[in-house]
């Protein structure tokens, strides 16, 4: 299902862009450059990860996130802490200046071993890499 929809999402790019082509060509721009803003059907790549979990380890927690490979269609399962979260981000903003780059949440040193507080830190996550 999903692998159908990456295609159909390849397709589609593919026919916007050669439609951009064909109407800067019949408008003289040849050699200048053309931008592609957004992604065709970004909610349904989105999809394709989530933070669906936490898991204690020794004196930290870790994330652990599903996803799907939109090339193969195979899923796959990878187990992050909050401070990988944290350095993308900063790498997001450090390397896309003027962009809005959504907010994690807040870290917390006290209190955050609580079943409600990591299950909303998983959710807030999940919003973060979608």
């Amino acid at each position: 299902m999903r692998h159908k929809i990456k295609q159909k999402f390849d397709e589609e790019r593919k026919n916007y862009a050669a439609q951009l082509m064909k109407q800067s060509a019949d408008t003289q721009t040849k050699g200048k450059f053309v931008t592609i803003r957004g992604y065709l059907h970004s909610d349904e790549l989105a999809r394709h990860f989530d933070v669906v979990s936490y898991q204690k380890n020794e004196d930290h927690f870790v994330y652990v996130i599903d996803g799907i490979d939109p090339a193969t269609g195979q899923t796959y399962q990878i187990k992050r802490r909050y401070k990988h979260f944290l350095s993308l981000r900063n790498c997001f903003v450090e390397r896309l200046p003027g962009l809005y780059i959504p907010a994690l949440p807040k870290k917390q040193n006290f209190g955050n071993r609580g079943d409600e507080f990591l299950k909303e830190r998983c959710y807030l996550l999940s919003m973060f890499i979608k």
